[in-house]
């Protein structure tokens, strides 16, 4: 039998060659040895070319006749040879290539490859360059999942007298592979920096190991093959970050004091990590400003790519700041522009002046044109595509106590739309080579005011239900793109005031933010300077022509061919309206879900996408799922982009696979995925779609998750109060069939589910809190139960489900017959409808007598016992009538389906060999018989 050990497989494998023997095109190699073939084939059986993996295949005389009493593992190797009828071929398992000197390169083995944090990784490219490291011997490395997380573990032979420098072997690691998998100690004398560092020059992130071990030798099976499940579990002192270490030097010392007040942590050494210690992406943002009001400047990139104390203080320098965008060339009162006074976006003149006609005031009330992000282009093409109302709309309730503060509010309001750019943004389109966004120097918000009606509905009541969501939009084209409509409660006096505000040009955090904006000048505090949307719009446009973007979501959507549809429900095709189904977690939940994140150092946010990924896996039937995410999409090198107003959001995939690994594992790698993914948040989804296997024109995920941090500053709140007004409600249409809200309030959360009409949305709402409640005791009892593995139905769902449903059990008369019991029936209650169909319902008494004349037609035709009739009809009542008259008349029918195979039909006719056969005109030319 072929398989040489894996010690003697080295880079380059020769391969076998008996020109005679292959077919044709295949590119003949090596020696000739006597009665050996050899293939290099793709998973369909196919030839590959030059250059391409293909495994390696054996054939001819030596192959072995299988595996002694293994008949499965035989059946699965041994393999009939598709190029020559009735001989065998062997599939080793081996990775190679065609080179183009005819030999055949060794690339691995194909059941080594692993995946990691949505990364597939071919752990013979990592052995490979381990060996090449100085004073390596051999490398083995595994993908281990027993101490509580997956992680990449390499096993290591040195050579004779080897001394392994840390610092050395660090700095050639971290050139191919990510800081996280950098393991920061080695057994005996393999140093772990020293090792990652050299591996960093040639692997990516991803791929480098967390822990080395050093081995004299490595174990092996009594044949000679390497044994990995003998290779020991790696100790403390081998893992990454597995002790603490002060910060050092006064930066180091400075930045841990951050961190610490920032994430309420008491202690936080130089190799922490600032995710793993609980931090996300909108305290990034705030990480970032506080070191820049500390003098320390360094870039939110930087600190996904590097982020710990150590590394981050040694990559701290200047920031990137608004100078690297181009600034706005269009003077305040110019009366014309001209194109190079536009420097984000390439207009002609005449293009520019059909833009400027439309305005009030023309050129002199523009203030900029730009172009939109991908995310606006998104949402203003489904804002237009709306026969009736805008899925991007939110809705803001309030309840002031008396005229006058209703008025100091809408004076604040439009206080705010002088201040801030976006807020005096129209969007047009017609005309123009693509969107742009017009930024108008002066706007004017209105207050529509209804008159009473009377008819004692509440105001709140009134203004929802004139401009209700589903049926009113906002006309993009006109700024300021806010709608705000008030009403005077009669019974009490107090006025309501309705407040639309469209996406396109808010997000949420935005939304909080102009709240507390409005309550510090109703309160008559200072505000700081309003920061322009402009340079997040230029750096949005720039960061597109990063290669490396597209890259990682190939690789994260590698395979993936169809979207992950809960109830296989992929877009809602009618214009009913979502329900909901929500309220707060039990405060018992809430806070095991942040003990148990920090006690692992993973982010809260992680275990509520983990559990929704469970929710859909069940509802799905995937065992890998894909869904969305809403990124924060403060990430750019941005001073002051915390308090920024615009729509900053992006939606992409979170790709999990939740089959096997343990709980902890899988919240880890949930994790991860989230902190990966932030680096690339600005991602047009029209780009990642191109990157994944699902067809054009079908949604990449159905479903999303937002994780939202909506906790109020106490002030605020006090603020609110002063100023006389109640927040009733705030509500936002979801753009997806099934959404998941979690409003993280800092001490509680909010959770919601928005599914289409006619899915019980409180049924899918326990389903995730039954996840979220499995997912907090596996961490906190047992780390090593099973994510996949978590009942999420409640006990009365699943005995209804199994139990309930499945009690059928009638009593029937032992004696009688079917079509005697049916006609028993029809004689009882005649007028009773029997079938419903598409083409209405048919009575009992009908049906019956329909049987009755079919059966006396099959008996003057000689049915009778024993005799078989065949029967070919479409689902419906010609077929129930056709089965009872058969009955009827002594006979047994035999049921032939129109979708089969010619030849299956042939068989199962010529088998039965009917005496008669119903079917009908359209039908009868698939039958392979003759009338």
């Amino acid at each position: 039998n072929y398989g040489p050990t894996e010690a003697t497989v080295n880079a380059t494998a020769m391969a076998y060659d008996a020109a005679s023997t292959l077919p044709a095109g295949e590119v003949p190699i090596g020696r000739p040895i006597a009665g050996v073939r050899v293939h290099l084939l793709d998973a369909r059986l196919q030839p590959v070319p030059v250059g391409v993996a293909g495994e390696l295949h054996i054939g001819g005389a030596g192959v072995a006749r299988g595996y002694l009493h293994r008949p499965e593992l035989t059946a699965e190797r041994f393999i009939a040879d598709p190029f020559l009828p009735g001989a065998r071929l062997y599939k080793t398992g081996d990775l190679a290539r065609y080179r183009p000197d005819g030999e055949i390169e060794y690339l691995g083995r194909n059941d080594f490859q692993v995946k990691l944090r949505g990364y597939r990784i071919e752990l013979g490219e990592i052995e490979s360059r381990l060996a090449q490291c100085e004073g390596v011997r051999a490398a083995v490395v595994l993908l281990r999942n027993d101490a509580g997380g997956a992680r990449l573990v390499a096993y290591l032979q040195p050579l004779p007298d080897a001394q392994l420098q840390a610092d050395a072997l660090r700095q050639e690691l971290s050139r191919h592979l990510a800081d996280y998998m950098l393991p920061s100690a080695f057994v005996a004398q393999l140093q772990a920096d020293a090792l990652r560092q050299e591996l960093s020059r040639h692997l990516a992130d991803y791929m480098l190991p967390s822990a080395f071990v050093l081995l004299e030798q490595f174990p092996l099976t009594p044949n000679g093959k390497l044994d990995r499940q003998a290779l020991p579990v790696p100790g403390q002192e081998s893992l990454a970050g597995a002790t603490y270490e002060a910060p050092q030097g006064t930066l180091e010392s400075a930045l841990a004091a951050i961190w610490q007040d920032l994430l309420g942590v008491p202690r936080v050494g130089r190799h922490d990590d600032f995710f793993s210690l609980g931090g996300h992406s909108l305290l990034a943002v705030a990480l970032t400003q506080r070191m820049l009001g500390a003098g320390l400047a360094v870039s939110i990139a930087t600190l996904f790519q590097r982020p710990t104390i150590a590394q981050l203080a040694a990559h701290s320098g200047s920031a990137a700041t608004d100078a690297a965008v181009p600034e706005n060339r269009i003077p305040p009162g110019a009366r014309a522009i001209v194109p190079d006074m536009l420097p984000l976006v390439q207009l002609t003149q005449r293009e520019i002046d059909h833009i400027t006609a439309a305005v009030p005031g023309g050129a002199a009330n523009v203030q900029d044109i730009y172009p939109l992000t991908p995310m606006q282009e998104g949402m203003m093409y489904h804002s237009l595509l709306a026969s009736e109302g805008d899925q991007y709309l939110s809705q803001t309730l309030i309840r002031f106590d008396d005229k006058p503060r209703l008025d100091a509010f809408m004076a604040a309001l439009q206080q705010a739309v002088s201040r801030h750019d976006i807020l005096r943004t129209a969007i047009l389109w017609a005309g123009l080579p693509r969107p742009v966004q017009l930024v108008l120097r002066d706007a004017e918000l209105s207050l529509h005011v209804l008159e009473s009606s009377g008819d004692g509905r509440g105001a709140a009541e009134r203004l929802t239900q004139q401009f209700d969501m589903r049926n009113f939009n906002l006309a993009l084209g006109e700024a300021p793109l806010l709608f705000a409509a008030a009403a005077e409660d009669q019974a009490s006096g107090r006025w309501v005031l309705l407040l639309l505000v469209h996406h396109i040009i808010m997000d949420h955090v935005s939304q909080a933010q102009l709240i507390e904006e409005l309550l510090s000048t109703l309160a008559g505090q200072p505000l700081p300077p309003a920061m322009p949307f402009r340079g997040f719009v230029a750096r949005t446009l720039a960061y597109q022509d990063d290669d490396s973007h597209k890259a990682y979501f190939r690789n994260l959507l590698a395979g993936v061919d169809e979207p992950t549809a809960p109830f296989g429900i992929v877009q809602v095709q009618d214009d009913s309206s979502p329900v909901r189904a929500g309220a707060l977690l039990p405060p018992a939940l809430a806070q095991s879900i942040r003990d148990t994140a920090r006690l692992h150092r993973v982010s809260p946010a992680a275990i509520f996408h983990l559990a929704w990924g469970l929710v859909l896996s069940k509802l799905s039937g995937h065992e890998q799922v894909v869904f969305g995410t809403v990124m924060l999409g403060r990430m750019q090198d941005n001073a002051g982009a915390e308090r920024a107003l615009g729509m900053f959001i992006n939606t992409l995939p979170l790709c999990l696979n939740v089959a096997g690994g343990g709980v902890l594992e899988q919240v880890r790698d949930c994790h991860a995925a989230l902190s990966e993914l932030a680096r690339h948040e600005h991602t047009p989804l029209s780009l990642v779609q191109r990157c994944s296997g699902v067809p054009a024109g079908v949604p990449l995920f159905p479903a999303l998750i937002n994780f939202r941090h909506s906790a109020v500053r106490p002030e605020a709140e006090q603020q609110r109060v002063a100023a006389g007004f109640e927040l009733l409600s705030s509500e936002e249409s979801g753009s997806h069939p099934f959404t998941a809200y979690v409003d993280d309030l800092e001490q509680a959360y909010h959770l919601e589910v928005e599914v289409p009409a006619g899915i019980d949305a409180e049924r899918v709402h326990g389903y995730l809190l039954a996840a979220l409640e499995g997912l907090v005791a596996g961490l906190r009892d047992e780390a090593t139960a099973r994510a996949c593995d978590l009942a999420l139905m409640s006990t009365d769902e699943s005995r209804r489900l199994l139990h309930d449903f499945n009690a059928t059990a009638r009593a029937y008369p032992a004696e009688s017959l079917v079509h005697a019991e049916f006609a028993r029936l029809a004689a009882a209650q005649p007028q009773a409808p029997a079938l419903l169909g598409e083409q209405g319902s048919v009575s009992y008494g009908e049906l019956n007598a329909r049987a009755n004349r079919l059966a006396h037609y099959l008996r003057a035709l000689g049915i009778g016992p024993d005799a078989r009739v065949g029967l070919c009809l479409e689902r419906g009542a010609d077929m129930i009538v056709a089965m009872l008259a058969v009955l009827k008349a002594g006979g047994a029918y035999v049921p032939l389906d129109a979708s089969y195979p010619a030849e299956r039909l042939a068989f199962m006719l010529a088998d039965s060999a009917p005496a008669v056969l119903l079917t009908t005109a359209a039908l009868e030319d698939v039958l392979p018989v003759q009338s």
